[in-house]
């Protein structure tokens, strides 16, 4: 039986580091955890900022109420004592990103953070949980003979490696586990990028990253001689060639490596893409985004405006569903564009069964929204 007193040094060291890391990535975050270390003991709750409040429920019914979780896990990866943990599915707890797993030093931990409304992708703070869940495991099967109170100060700064983890999945998912596309080279060069002005003016466009046996399927528009290639690194020279891509739909081309050429849709089945939009830009996995970038660091949030309180009023309207679907989508990009450009506006959505007269705010004909001309006008 471990000690009671080391138990909790592990669990607040890691817990604290988590937290700090998580904050600077995704905002002010709480952490919350639920352990047993051995399989007969009684479920533990680490929840310091009462992060689980209101989800006692469910919690009471899946921890205490069933016992199924407790099953023993199978595979020779549980009886090993430094072998690979087993992982937990996401509980999907409303407002709240968990991950959890299973190992030798414990038999079970769930770890949780909150679910800001505002981040771009969840896949980076999963990964983080997934490694806060393996240092905690590693601490414990090290014991305190050998504890180096190091997994605070590694998950303080994982970041970038959160970020990694999460698109080398997704590669693995849709290319095969080898691939030489290297992520780690990629996203140092896609911070230095955006730290570097050109001409006072900070880097704009589009840069795709393109693995080598995709490249036949590239349509480029010009291609760099083999001997002349600009490389990644050099800073200056791709803001310089960002400016032949801004405002447009072309992008630039790397391997990885150095800048190949320009090119314009279609692109490959699969390609990592980094947005410059001045002084902040985006990551993705094709067009799925994964995190921003701003400061010199990832960052969770989309830098857009989030629209939860009109969203929670079209759900309690009386509005069918599909019409509030397409109610809130038409706000959200109205919003969005004119965040994106910088003007203000102010929207009126009227929920009332007969609209309330505004004076001097009647079309004739009015402008139906859900078409595309239509809204190209309104945001203008």
């Amino acid at each position: 039986m471990a000690d009671p007193g080391f138990i909790c040094k592990c669990i607040n060291d890691t817990a604290q580091g988590l937290q700090e890391g998580l904050s600077h990535y995704a905002g002010a975050s709480r952490v919350a955890l639920i352990y047993l270390i051995g399989a007969g003991d009684a479920p533990a709750i680490f929840d310091p900022q009462r992060l689980l409040r209101g989800h006692e429920p469910f919690l009471k019914e899946r921890y205490l109420d069933r016992d199924a979780w407790l099953r023993k896990p199978p595979g020779r990866a549980y009886i090993h004592r430094f072998g690979h943990s087993i992982p937990e599915k996401n509980l999907q707890l409303a407002g709240l990103i968990s991950y959890g797993s299973r190992s030798a030093p414990v038999f079970y931990q769930m770890w949780f953070t909150e679910h800001h409304p505002d981040v771009c992708a969840t896949g980076p703070a999963e990964r983080w949980l997934e490694h806060a869940a393996w240092r905690f495991s590693h601490d414990m099967a090290n014991e305190s003979e050998l504890y180096t109170g190091i997994s605070g100060s590694f998950l303080r700064e994982y970041a970038a490696h959160a970020v990694r983890d999460h698109i080398v999945d997704q590669m693995n998912v849709l290319l095969g586990m080898d691939t030489p596309l290297r992520v780690f080279p990629i996203l140092d060069a896609v911070l230095g990028i955006s730290r570097t002005r050109e001409e006072g003016a900070w880097p704009r466009g589009r840069l795709v990253f393109v693995e080598p046996g995709a490249l036949a399927q590239v349509n480029f528009v010009i291609r760099f001689s083999a001997r002349d290639v600009p490389f990644l690194s050099h800073y200056k020279h791709v803001c310089k060639l960002l400016q032949a891509v801004e405002c447009s739909t072309r992008v630039l081309v790397s391997d990885g490596r150095c800048i190949l050429g320009m090119a314009e849709a279609p692109l490959p089945g699969f390609f990592l893409a980094a947005d410059f939009c001045g002084q902040y830009g985006y990551i993705a996995i094709q067009e799925d985004l994964v995190c921003s970038f701003s400061d010199g660091a990832f960052r969770a949030t989309t830098h857009r405006a989030t629209l939860v309180q009109v969203e929670e009023a079209l759900l309690e309207s009386d509005l069918d569903r599909e019409s509030g679907g397409k109610l809130y989508k038409i706000v959200t990009e109205l919003v969005h564009h004119a965040q994106s450009n910088r003007f203000g506006c102010t929207l009126v959505v009227d929920l009332n069964p007969a609209a309330v007269t505004i004076s001097g705010h009647a079309l004739d004909p009015s402008l139906d929204l859900c078409q595309p001309h239509a809204m190209r006008l309104a945001e203008s």
